[in-house]
């Protein structure tokens, strides 16, 4: 169980700081997302200064980075969460687990209690046993004289 537990916390650890390593790759992807729609802005501003054509339209090379750029930001996302649900899955495990080894104490104890219990009845038993025997062999040892002592009294002769 502790080794499970260990493994779990280890596994919990390294999810933990992928999901670190991802919101900051989340966050300079979207800087610099961010740093080229403002250069791209600036740049249509100055093509639009020049002809009204060109500033509507943006050109295609743009269109694909900016596409690429989303597309990543939305791949980001996605592991982004599939990394938080995992995370969650984690500690809902660990949980469990906890809770399990917390059960499996308490039986420990109990169990521990009632082997106690049938110590302490065992030995009250083998101490009766042990007063009926000698009681038994004191008996024995003194029913031949009280038979004896009878006889002899009731013949009037000894043995």
């Amino acid at each position: 169980m502790k080794e499970d537990l260990a493994i779990s916390k280890e596994a919990l650890n390294r999810t933990q700081e992928e999901n670190r390593q991802l919101l900051v790759q989340l966050k300079g992807s979207q800087q610099r997302t961010e740093s080229r729609a403002a250069a791209a802005a600036a740049t249509t501003g100055k093509k639009g200064s020049t002809s009204g054509a060109s500033s509507s339209s943006p050109s295609s090379g743009d269109n694909e980075e900016l596409s690429d750029v989303v597309d990543e930001r939305d791949a980001l996302r996605r592991e982004l969460s599939l990394q938080m649900s995992m995370k969650a899955e984690m500690e809902m495990a660990m949980k469990l687990l906890e809770k399990d080894v917390h059960d499996k104490q308490d039986t420990v104890v109990a169990l521990r209690e009632q082997l106690d219990d049938i110590k302490k009845i065992n030995l009250e038993l083998y101490v009766k046993l042990q007063v009926r025997c000698i009681k038994k062999n004191n008996d024995d040892a003194v029913y031949p004289l009280q038979w004896n002592l009878v006889v002899e009294d009731e013949k009037g002769n000894f043995w």
